[in-house]
């Protein structure tokens, strides 16, 4: 069977489709996502208090066909997802699974910040193995502000909640000196924190310092945005520090 000229092409054109498909399906596109998530008790981190931290949804992909199955996933749940490229430190933080590194030493240092037991090293110790063991679902080091001011109330008995009169949660890594860090998918964790009923959420007061490591806006900018276009019920708290965090709470009328 002899095909003509142009049926030849016809013929070259249908079989190159399924090639270009799947070279535009696995074109590198390294980007993160993130989409709304819960919120989660301090208690299951095997801590005694009384406020929560924000877990979001998230992750990498790695190619055109990655991104597309996660924008399916979340079309069929009637979910936003927000997709965010990667700069090259940001991929080789996360190949080498850093956040699990990093959430290690944001324990440490919520201990340490908070004063835990601090006159007995041992107890430091046992209740960082517990944390970091119940901690073990949860990626990443964003946690640490709220487990700081958890085990605050433990140590004390102070209740910030006062017997659920406010729904405490925040976001924010925590630091030696008790510095609270950056953090991630901020937008969604506000939303999040919105969706389940918060009334003041803690998260970093960075707008000075952000630029210096990091690119893009602040997270203390972007919460500013959100109470713009969103005009939450929920009181949005920046702060630089536990104690300036301890301070506000400790104020509550």
């Amino acid at each position: 069977m002899k095909f003509t000229k142009k049926e030849k092409w016809v013929v070259a054109g249908l079989l190159a489709i399924p090639t270009l498909v799947t070279l535009l399906l696995g074109y590198p596109r390294y980007e993160s996502f993130y989409a709304t998530g819960d919120i989660v008790p301090i208690q299951d981190l095997g801590i005694d208090g009384n406020v929560y931290f924000t877990y979001i949804e998230g992750g990498v992909t790695n190619n055109n066909l990655e991104k597309f199955l996660v924008q399916m996933e979340y079309f069929g749940n009637d979910r936003p997802v927000r997709f965010q490229p990667m700069t090259p430190a940001e991929r080789e933080w996360e190949e080498e699974e850093m956040g699990d590194v990093y959430k290690e030493v944001v324990i440490s240092n919520a201990l340490e910040a908070s004063g835990y037991s601090e006159e007995i090293d041992s107890s430091q110790d046992e209740k960082y193995s517990r944390i970091l063991d119940q901690a073990a679902e949860y990626h990443g080091d964003s946690f640490g502000l709220m487990v700081a001011i958890g085990l605050v109330e433990e140590e004390t008995g102070i209740d910030f909640s006062q017997g659920g009169k406010y729904k405490i949660a925040g976001t924010g890594t925590m630091e030696f000196d008790g510095t609270v860090g950056s953090i991630d998918g901020i937008k969604e964790k506000l939303l999040t924190a919105e969706e389940h009923g918060v009334t003041h959420f803690l998260l970093p007061k960075d707008e000075e310092v952000y630029s210096l490591y990091y690119e893009g806006e602040s997270n203390q900018k972007e919460a500013e945005q959100y109470k713009l276009t969103v005009n939450p019920n929920m009181k949005i708290v920046p702060v630089e520090t536990l104690d300036e965090a301890l301070e506000y709470l400790s104020n509550l009328p």
